[in-house]
């Protein structure tokens, strides 16, 4: 009931009624796959607020600590990392729907890094 009603490509947002697990009538509204991803693009909305937050560091990371910073690429939400030496800086971009600054700052501070504070990006 469910899933042909989302695979059978049926107008977007059409109400199907199908039965639940727990043997409770309710109420679906399917969208096919197709219509989703159309939608999207038409609006341009991916649920994703990409930000940027830059940061400056004290005492120069060491060996472990920048091995912990290649591991940060793989933390969900942060989505590009650049640390400057010559400037002393850190600058990350993450998805805000995922993490928050303070986490951010957190997770940087968690890999061994001397946050000593946050910068205004230019």
């Amino acid at each position: 009931m469910i899933a042909e009603g989302l695979l059978s490509g049926d107008s977007c947002c059409s109400p199907e009624v199908a039965l639940c697990p727990l043997g409770a009538n309710a109420i679906y509204w399917s969208l096919s796959f197709a219509e989703l991803i159309q939608s999207l693009h038409e609006t341009g909305d991916f649920s994703m607020t990409q930000v940027d937050v830059l940061f400056r560091y004290g005492v120069p990371p060491s060996e472990s600590v920048m091995s912990a910073y290649g591991q940060l690429s793989n933390v969900y939400g942060i989505r590009r990392l650049q640390l400057n030496d010559a400037e002393k800086t850190i600058r990350v971009e993450y998805d805000a729907t995922r993490l928050t600054e303070a986490k951010v700052e957190g997770l940087l501070r968690n890999a061994g890094f001397d946050i000593t504070e946050k910068l205004a990006l230019a």
